[in-house]
C-alpha cells in the first residue's frame, strides 16, 4: 500500500502456489475500534508480468473482496468478486455487492483455476462509503 501502480514483477508483492486452484490474500487491518464500509477496489498487477504472467495467456483470475469482523477467523463475508480472463492485465477493478455492513478487517482473494498459480500484486486501492 505505497500508492505504486506501476511496480514489476521483482517489486511486487508474489505468492507462488503449487498446483491447481491457487488462493492468495493480500489486505488491511484498519485497527482498533475502526471500521469502514469499502464499495470498491481496485487491483493493479506487476507492470511487466501482471497478476499471473506465465502460461496460460489468457488464464482466469476471480478477485473477491471480503470482509471481516475477527481477522477472517470464523468471520468471512464475501462483498463482492469478477473474474478476469486475460490475468496477465495490468488493472482489475470490482464494485462490492453488499455495502451494508463495517468491517474492520478487508481483504482481497485472488483465486485461479490452473497450474501456473503465481499472484502478482504491486498495489491494491481500497474505496470508503461514508
Amino acid at each position: 500500500f505505497d500508492g505504486d501502480t506501476t511496480q514489476t514483477q521483482s517489486q511486487c508483492a508474489v505468492v507462488s502456489t503449487a498446483g491447481a486452484g491457487g488462493i492468495s490474500y493480500i489486505g488491511k487491518d484498519w485497527g482498533p475500534g475502526i471500521t469502514k464500509k469499502i464499495s470498491k477496489f481496485k487491483a493493479y498487477g506487476a507492470s511487466d508480468f501482471g497478476f499471473r504472467g506465465g502460461n496460460p495467456i489468457n488464464s482466469v483470475m476471480t478477485l473477491t473482496l471480503e470482509g471481516s469482523t475477527d481477522d477472517f477467523s470464523s468471520s468471512v463475508v464475501d462483498l463482492g468478486n469478477d473474474s478476469i480472463a486475460d490475468a496477465n492485465g495490468i488493472m482489475f477493478e470490482v464494485n462490492a455487492s453488499d455495502i451494508s455492513t463495517k468491517y474492520r478487517y478487508h481483504r482481497i482473494k485472488m483465486t485461479s483455476a490452473d497450474s501456473d498459480d503465481t499472484h502478482r500484486i504491486a498495489e491494491i486501492e481500497l474505496w470508503e462509503l461514508v
